[in-house]
C-alpha cells in the first residue's frame, strides 16, 4: 500500500516537472524570437554575422576616427594578429574580433560611410 502511494506521488511530481520544463522551453524559444527581432530593428537592418559598429571597429583596432586609412588599418592588424597567435600563448578569440574589426573598418571605407 505504501509503495503505491509513493509511486503515485513520484509519477505526479515528474508529470509536472516535465510539463514545468515544456512550458519554460517554448517560452524561452518565443522569447529569443521576439529579441532576434528587436536586435534587427535596433541595428538598422540585418548584417553579416559577427558584424560590428564602425566605432567599435576602431576602437578594437585602437585607429584614432580621423586617422582611418586602409594602410593604419593593416598595420593595426597585422601587429595584433600577430600577438594574439595561439603557438604563443595568444587568443583565437582576441583574433576573431581584430579580424572582424578589420572587416568592418575596409566596408566602411568602401561604402565610404566613415
Amino acid at each position: 500500500m505504501a509503495a503505491r502511494i509513493i509511486a503515485t506521488i513520484v509519477l505526479s511530481a515528474s508529470q509536472i516537472v516535465f510539463k514545468a520544463f515544456g512550458e519554460a522551453y517554448r517560452k524561452g524559444m518565443q522569447n529569443a524570437a521576439k529579441g532576434g527581432a528587436n536586435a534587427v530593428k535596433r541595428r538598422g537592418k540585418a548584417g553579416p554575422a559577427g558584424s560590428i559598429s564602425t566605432e567599435a571597429a576602431a576602437t578594437i583596432l585602437d585607429i584614432p576616427k580621423n586617422k582611418i586609412t586602409p594602410a593604419e588599418i593593416a598595420k593595426r592588424y597585422d601587429h595584433l594578429f600577430k600577438a594574439n597567435d595561439p603557438a604563443k600563448g595568444g587568443s583565437l578569440y582576441i583574433r576573431a574580433k581584430v579580424t572582424n574589426a578589420k572587416a568592418a573598418l575596409e566596408e566602411a571605407l568602401k561604402n565610404k560611410t566613415l
